[in-house]
């Protein structure tokens, strides 16, 4: 009887437990409704970013207006989303417009290169609601004081794989209201050169308003005292011109000018905190500098937007053997850097001998044979 009574217990357990998931998963479908049928809705949106690239956690804040408009094939919304950096305003046309107002510029992005906003999200979740078993109703929560129901798709999951790597992204949705009031998306992968990096970028969501009768659709306009900002695609240095003199600091307070290297062939690297491809490139680097340790060749990282207690952490964080020099602000603008990391090599008379931008496979026998090349002249 006893044994009876127990498996009735975990019947009834199991259908009240199958029945709340029924009846609480669509209210991630009611909380995405209730923002694409309204004509227009505003909300305060905070940022927070933390990852391994970065010792430093970034907190953004937001202000967005969205105005629905069915007719409209990109978003089905123009929208503008103001921060303290700069603003994004769509308004029909086929681009996003990037305002900038420190110089009073703006320049376009494709719709397909913005996704990141509460609607990307949200189309993003629309397809994943379509897949069976692709999303999971956890335990209710408490998010900033008020009682939400929680969902979490795993794209990877830990228990998948040996490495623990995983992929998740969390919604929470507010019991009462069916506002969406937090997304966390985080992962943890091992990148090729066996590091374990991590990303974890926290969305909170307040402030609501939902059918104002006055929107100043105006304002989602491109201010007429804003300047259209020419895209022009920088190319390296010249082979063969001299390369700019500069004197810097290193983490460590040495002071070092190019002009006293002439004689010696130099590597120089551009990074930065935060920068995979430059966090992929120091293990190699790090060989290299052992490697011709002995030889006239010196090899040095300049990280010119980075604050000196970021950029001495992370060489600690990652073992950097070969000197890392800072404040340089001027000089991707006087190196003409396209991008992180970039790469210079520097003859003995002080000329650009050869240069190129990002991080590939093979980067460490491709420089190699540079080096070695400069080394015989």
């Amino acid at each position: 009887m006893k044994c009876f009574t127990k498996k009735i217990s975990i019947c009834l357990a199991l259908i009240i437990y199958v029945t709340n998931i029924n009846a609480q998963v669509p209210m991630l479908q009611k909380a995405i409704d209730k923002i694409e049928n309204c004509k227009n809705f505003s909300f305060h949106e905070k940022e927070i970013i933390k990852s391994s690239f970065n010792p430093n956690t970034m907190t953004l804040n937001k202000v967005s207006i969205f105005v629905r408009m069915p007719n409209d094939t990109n978003f089905g919304f123009f929208f503008k989303i103001n921060s303290a950096q700069d603003s994004l305003v769509y308004n029909g046309q086929n681009a996003v417009t990037s305002l900038n107002s420190q110089d009073s510029s703006y320049t376009f992005i494709e719709p397909s290169e913005y996704s990141i906003s509460l609607l990307g999200y949200i189309n993003q979740v629309k397809q994943i609601l379509n897949k069976p078993n692709s999303i999971s109703q956890e335990r209710d929560t408490i998010i900033n004081a008020v009682s939400c129901y929680h969902f979490i798709e795993k794209d990877v999951d830990s228990t998948s794989n040996d490495r623990g790597d995983y992929m998740y992204t969390h919604w929470f949705i507010d019991k009462q209201s069916s506002n969406i009031i937090g997304i966390i998306y985080t992962w943890r992968m091992t990148d090729a050169g066996k590091n374990v990096i991590y990303n974890d970028m926290q969305w909170s969501f307040s402030d609501y308003k939902f059918n104002q009768d006055k929107v100043d659709i105006s304002s989602l306009e491109i201010p007429a005292s804003f300047h259209l900002k020419n895209k022009q695609t920088p190319t390296l240095l010249k082979i063969g011109t001299t390369a700019p003199d500069w004197t810097l600091y290193s983490t460590d307070g040495n002071k070092l000018s190019l002009s006293e290297l002439k004689g010696k062939v130099v590597l120089i690297d551009f990074s930065y905190v935060g920068c995979l491809p430059c966090m992929q490139a120091i293990k190699p680097m790090n060989n290299l500098h052992e490697k011709y340790k002995n030889k006239d060749l010196k090899i040095i990282s300049i990280y010119p937007i980075d604050k000196t207690a970021s950029v001495a952490g992370y060489i600690k964080k990652y073992g950097i053997k070969y000197p890392v020099y800072i404040d340089a602000n001027t000089l991707p603008a006087k190196y003409h850097i396209t991008g992180y990391p970039c790469f210079y090599f520097i003859d003995k008379d002080g000329k650009i001998a050869n240069g190129f931008a990002g991080y590939l496979d093979g980067f460490e026998t491709e420089t190699s044979s540079i080096i070695d090349n400069l080394l015989k002249r």
